[in-house]
């Protein structure tokens, strides 16, 4: 087996457990209530908007883009790895209820092919890394916004990309170790239902606040760990990056 995909194998591993442990907090902060429904949005085509509302006619609070660009997911031996991470997703949208929307892109109907990695919209993923000046080889990432992030009709670029957001973080995952990874989220999610952020108002600073003083306890109980997950903060109100 070749070094590269010996590497791969683990990040993929490393992913695996970083979302797991995602949906376990997430989960956690819709504990209190009972009754949401799933909510996520496949875009089976690159001109196929991004939801501004729920069916209600209600907007949603926050967008969280899953962005896969990194080129080594979208290999056919990796065709397994990218079901898993679908499956992911799907659990993420689950837990974060009716108010909130998880976006996953498509480039055609993942049904009509069994070859998966050739379904996925790596194109509108990267237009987004492009924006946001992400590097593909960083992420996946995911991208959590409380401004609409526009339409990303793919045919219209870039007038249907945001030109900017004034409120978001992002989660480079950056392929950390297994262990490494588990404690720190694991920490994470206990500061996080410790702070009660679902109960702040996502226009708010206390509400950004909330969550870089999450991610800055988590950093402290790390004495060691190399620093290998980084979460961007740039909000409308201050901008830092914390290092785990």
């Amino acid at each position: 087996m070749g070094i590269g995909r010996c590497l791969g194998q683990k990040r993929f591993k490393v992913f695996k457990i970083l979302l797991a442990t995602f949906v376990v907090l997430l989960l956690l902060l819709a504990h209190c209530s009972p009754g949401l429904a799933q909510r996520e949005a496949e875009l089976s085509n690159p001109s196929a908007p991004i939801p501004k509302s729920a069916p209600s006619g209600r907007p949603f609070k926050s967008w969280s883009l899953f962005l896969v660009s990194n080129p080594e997911w979208l290999l056919p031996e990796n065709n397994e790895k990218l079901e898993e991470l679908h499956v992911r997703f799907k659990a993420f949208g689950a837990a974060i209820g009716p108010e909130h929307l998880a976006v996953w892109f498509w480039s055609k109907r993942p049904e009509t092919t069994d070859r998966l990695f050739t379904a996925v919209d790596v194109l509108r993923s990267s237009a987004f890394c492009q924006r946001l000046k992400l590097k593909p080889s960083e992420g996946p990432y995911i991208v959590l916004t409380t401004q609409f992030p526009g339409k990303a009709d793919l045919d219209k670029y870039p007038e249907t990309f945001p030109e900017r957001l004034d409120s978001y973080y992002v989660v480079a995952l950056n392929g950390s170790g297994a262990a490494e990874s588990m404690v720190i989220l694991n920490k994470l999610a206990d500061q996080l239902v410790a702070g009660d952020i679902r109960k702040l108002d996502p226009a708010s600073e206390s509400y950004w606040r909330g969550w870089q003083k999450s991610f800055e306890a988590v950093r402290t109980q790390l004495v060691g760990f190399s620093k290998k997950v980084n979460v961007t903060f740039k909000t409308a109100f201050f901008s830092t990056v914390v290092s785990l």
